[in-house]
């Protein structure tokens, strides 16, 4: 079609010169002839075919996006500008291509009326975790116009999928525990401290960068997984209580765990100067509590890594003997694993406690990330 148009338009070029030659017509008046023979051709071709036109002029729409999420979707909603057929359009998510129809993976609604083109107020509703089967991860997320190849839209979004299903998993197993990454801030947890220079906060990497600057050592300070992640401790400040004293940081959910639930999970990193005594109530160490009772540390509790670290009737924490208190250390990242299997069906009070041997000196905290329920 394309080259029959270029075609049609040399002849009329010809046609408009012969013209000019017989009836004795001026050269501005020929040229202006020509020009609105060529306006009224283009005019006619777009009303015969806009998509041609559009792929001519490399035309780009102008649409107004909104992007963001809502529980497990990521939803593309159409705020204004331009109308797009969705044959033009293509997402891409964590560079996985999506197909714009009603499915298991997609929601389209439409509220104008016209099914077959994205229009204002009309939203795409993404089902991210069926697409991705990830746990709170960072993606980005691609809407292309097809006919010009241009990108409208480059976001970064953060899933919230707690749990992947696997294969014979009930979905009730897929327990969503609320904010279990800390990306909506505190939002679903609660929070104490005894003494009010302890630090329970949380943090965006993003923001505050990935190393921090504490007594002259520079600190890691990312997250497991996305952009934030929980500190609770003593780590702007030194503790502020009487020598000898116990200082406690307390964060806790309530959880109604599903009937089909083994394990809950969560990653956890120690960061500071103090460490834990074998055996013993000293001195920095965290706890692990169900109830307000602990766990049995020893039978319920896995951790993919034990290096460094003491656990004993009393908690968790770095072990005095492979590291003394006064030297700084990181744990990095380590997993915990809880047998819950004995609170299925039943809804518990979960926290996580760390206790302090308030000796003004060694700054100790703990951070979380990522929890989950399987």
């Amino acid at each position: 079609m394309y080259r029959a148009l270029k075609k049609r338009i040399y002849t009329i070029k010809i046609v408009s010169i012969i013209m000019v030659s017989k009836r004795g017509i001026g050269p501005v008046a020929g040229l202006v002839i020509f020009m609105l023979i060529i306006a009224s051709l283009t005019v006619a071709v777009y009303t015969l075919s806009p998509k041609l036109v559009s792929m001519l002029t490399r035309h780009t729409p102008n649409t107004i996006f909104n992007i963001y999420t809502s529980q497990e979707d990521v939803i593309i909603e159409h705020k204004g500008g331009d109308s797009i057929p969705y044959s033009d359009l293509r997402v891409k998510l964590a560079n996985k291509a999506i197909n714009l129809s009603n499915s298991d993976y997609v929601v389209i609604l439409d509220t104008s009326g016209n099914s077959s083109t994205f229009d204002v107020m009309d939203k795409i509703i993404i089902k991210c975790c069926k697409i991705l089967g990830s746990v709170n991860k960072t993606v980005k997320l691609e809407i292309i116009y097809v006919p010009s190849s241009v990108i409208l839209v480059t976001s970064t979004v953060n899933t919230l999928c707690v749990a992947k299903l696997s294969q014979g998993e009930s979905p009730e197993t897929a327990e969503v525990i609320v904010n279990s990454g800390f990306e909506k801030g505190i939002i679903g947890w609660n929070i104490s401290a005894t003494h009010k220079r302890a630090t329970v906060k949380v943090v965006n990497s993003s923001v505050e960068g990935e190393t921090i600057n504490i007594l002259g050592v520079k600190v890691n300070n990312t997250p497991h997984s996305g952009n934030s992640y929980l500190v609770m401790g003593y780590r702007e400040y030194r503790e502020d209580g009487h020598a000898g004293e116990h200082e406690i940081v307390k964060i806790n959910i309530t959880l109604t765990i599903p009937k089909d639930a083994k394990t809950l999970s969560f990653w956890f990193r120690l960061q500071g100067w103090d460490s834990k005594i074998k055996n013993a109530d000293a001195y920095d160490y965290f706890k692990i509590l169900i109830n307000g009772k602990d766990i049995d540390y020893i039978n319920q509790l896995t951790l993919d890594n034990y290096t460094g670290l003491v656990v004993d009737k009393y908690g968790i924490g770095r072990d005095n003997t492979f590291l003394p208190w006064g030297h700084y250390w990181d744990s990095g990242w380590r997993k915990a694993t809880i047998n819950i299997s004995q609170y299925a069906g039943k809804t518990i009070d979960f926290a996580i406690v760390m206790r302090f041997f308030s000796d003004n000196i060694a700054r100790t905290w703990l951070c979380l990330d990522d929890f989950s329920i399987k």
